[in-house]
C-alpha cells in the first residue's frame, strides 16, 4: 500500500481529522457511503469531524488490495465501536487516487445504516 494511503487510514482509525487532512490534496473529492460528493479539504474536514463524533472507535482490516496507474482499490472489513460501546463490523470497498503524493479522490462504499 502506498505510504500516503497507509497514513490516511492510520489517521482515520485514530479518529484524527487533522492527520487525515494532511494526506489530502487541497481539491480532493470524497464520496462517503451514500452521502453526496464532497469537494475540497475543508469540506472533507467537516464531514470526518462530524462522523468521528458519532463513534467511539474504528478499525480497518484490509482483505485485498489492487493498484494500477495511481489508483488503489481496497477491500476491507471495518469495525466500529458505537458511543454506547456496542460493536459493528461491515465490509467496505474504497477507490483511492493519488496525485503528487496526496490523495486527490477517495470513494468509500460502506453500508452505515446500522451504525
Amino acid at each position: 500500500m502506498h505510504r500516503t494511503i497507509a497514513e490516511f487510514y492510520g489517521h482515520a482509525d485514530a479518529l484524527d481529522t487533522e492527520g487525515v487532512c494532511l494526506c489530502l490534496d487541497e481539491d480532493v473529492e470524497l464520496q462517503f457511503s451514500n452521502s453526496p460528493l464532497i469537494k475540497g479539504r475543508q469540506q472533507v474536514r467537516e464531514v470526518f469531524s462530524q462522523f468521528y463524533g458519532t463513534i467511539k472507535s474504528m478499525k480497518h482490516d484490509f482483505v485485498s488490495e489492487w493498484e494500477t496507474s495511481g489508483t488503489t482499490l481496497l477491500e476491507s472489513r471495518v469495525t466500529y465501536t458505537r458511543g454506547n460501546g456496542t460493536v459493528l463490523s461491515v465490509p467496505a470497498f474504497s477507490v483511492v487516487e493519488l496525485h503528487r503524493e496526496k490523495i486527490s479522490s477517495v470513494r468509500i462504499f460502506v453500508d452505515l445504516s446500522h451504525l
